[in-house]
This record gives structure tokens, C-alpha cells and sequence, in this order.
């Protein structure tokens, strides 16, 4: 009752429209390019591969006779050197999306084992490298802050953690040239570490040093993955002839069923896999 004067309107609820105001006009600090569709366009990781056989009694499976007779295995080693693109100015997206893993090494071994022709499983493992590249991008003040202003732009050296990884292949072929396979991948990617630093204001007055260690940890990850593939392969069996331009195409679906640790994108995408292969 002792109320008599009436209280202050509320303020409007926020919109979208506001919402993205704040994240890019330059009267909010922020001036980011906003929650927008984001589509990049370039080349990618170009790899070069080797690989080398030491065992393989596929050549001598039977699709009859004892299950000694028909049961087969196969060991290899691949290296890979891959060569990325430049790193894009990510300094103003509110999520960067890269274009490729960038430069680095990797080696995996692989083993086969299967029964008769027709069914086999494949176990690939692998260790991967990448080298440390520079970006410009927003140091936060703390890792999870999600607007960093825009005086918090700086160089920064990323180098990333060691990524190791494990893949289960079980393989049907339905006929000499045509297979399906299932797919189960874990991954688990090494913490990064971020050197580099930029002068900010400070809001007690004057100035502070902002360093990207504060981004230390966001790679490291466990992730798992599953998918299928139909395979159409014209490279030639040890029952029938190569083809005159060997090829290999595989059309793959590939998707991350769950993860922990830092910052994980849920992959779910198509993929189109075109090999040619010369004989020696």
C-alpha cells in the first residue's frame, strides 16, 4: 500500500534482428559477422600416400574346401604426407570452420583377415601429425567466453595435439566388383597448445595482456563414428583381370554417434571416394 507511483516500463525482450545487432555493430565492441550461414569454398588437404604389403594369402583364398583352406590374411603399413592450405582469417567468425587439417604426417598399419572371398573384416590403425600454423583469431578472457570483443584480435600459433585413431571395416563382397562394408571409428585427438598474445583494456582501467594459453585444451577429444559404404572396384581380383584403367569408387555415409571432451562438431556427411591405380 505505501507503493503510489507507478514502477519503470520493462525493456522489449531481445530479438533476432537486436540480437545480431549487437554481434556486429561497433558500438557493442563485438563486430563479428554475426549468427549468419557461413559456406567457404577452396582447396582442401592434398595428400601423397604410399603403402606397403609384407603378407598377403588372399591371392591363394578358395571359395570352398576346410575353413583352413579359405581363411586368409593381409598386412600393410601406409605413410602419408599432406601439404594444407593457407590458414583463412577466421578473426570475425563466431565459428570457425577450416578447409582442410592443414600440413602434417601420418602412418597406419592395416590388417585384413577374411574367409573366402567374400566376407573379411578390416582393422586399419593410425597416428597423425599436423604442424603448427598461424591464424589470426579472438583471444577470450576466459575459454568458454562466447563474444570475444574485437580489440581481442591477435596471431596466434596453434599446434595441434597428436591425433590417434582405430577402424573397424567388416566387408561383404557380393560379387568380384561390387562390395558393401560397415564402419566403426574412435578417435582421440591430443590437447593443443596456443602461443601468442595482444594488449586489451582492462575494466578496472589501463591496459592487461590476454594470452591465448587460456585456449590450451580445446582438440582434445574422444570421438566415436559409424557409417556404410557400397564399393565398385574395376582394379582386378585374383580371379579375373584388371581392367585396362583400373578404378576404385566408394560412396560412403559417415556419422559421429558420441563424444567427450573439448569442442566436438557432429559430423554426419556423404562421401565420394574415386582411386586409380596403376600396375607396375
Amino acid at each position: 500500500a505505501s507503493i503510489t507511483a507507478a514502477g519503470p516500463g520493462g525493456a522489449a525482450p531481445l530479438t533476432a534482428a537486436g540480437f545480431q545487432s549487437v554481434l556486429q555493430d561497433s558500438a557493442y565492441g563485438i563486430v563479428s559477422n554475426g549468427l549468419v550461414p557461413t559456406v567457404y569454398r577452396g582447396t582442401g588437404d592434398i595428400e601423397v600416400s604410399g603403402r606397403f604389403t609384407w603378407h598377403d594369402s588372399y591371392v591363394n583364398a578358395t571359395r570352398a574346401g576346410s575353413w583352413r583352406r579359405r581363411v586368409w590374411w593381409r598386412a600393410a603399413v601406409a605413410a602419408t604426407v599432406r601439404t594444407g592450405p593457407a590458414a583463412p582469417d577466421h578473426s570475425a567468425d563466431l565459428v570457425p570452420l577450416p578447409i582442410g587439417t592443414g600440413s602434417g604426417f601420418a602412418i597406419a598399419p592395416i590388417a585384413d583377415l577374411g574367409i573366402g572371398t567374400r566376407a573379411s573384416v578390416t582393422i586399419a590403425l593410425r597416428a597423425a601429425s599436423t604442424s603448427a600454423q598461424t591464424v589470426r583469431l579472438r583471444i577470450p578472457a576466459t575459454r568458454d567466453a562466447p563474444f570475444p570483443s574485437a580489440d581481442r584480435v591477435a596471431r596466434v600459433t596453434r599446434t595441434p595435439g597428436m591425433l590417434t585413431s582405430i577402424g573397424l571395416y567388416p566387408r561383404w563382397t557380393l560379387t568380384d566388383a561390387v562390395a558393401i562394408a560397415g564402419f566403426y571409428g574412435y578417435e582421440s585427438e591430443g590437447a593443443d597448445r596456443y602461443t601468442g598474445s595482444t594488449t586489451v583494456a582492462s575494466a578496472a582501467g589501463g591496459t592487461q595482456t590476454a594470452t591465448a594459453s587460456v585456449l590450451d585444451g580445446l582438440s582434445e577429444r574422444r570421438e566415436h563414428r559409424v557409417g556404410a559404404f557400397l564399393t565398385y572396384s574395376a582394379a582386378g581380383g585374383p580371379v579375373r583381370h584388371a581392367a585396362g584403367w583400373p578404378l576404385e569408387v566408394s560412396l560412403g555415409h559417415f556419422q559421429t554417434t558420441a563424444a567427450t571432451g573439448g569442442r566436438v562438431l557432429k559430423h554426419a556427411y556423404d562421401e565420394v571416394t574415386e582411386i586409380g591405380r596403376a600396375h607396375v
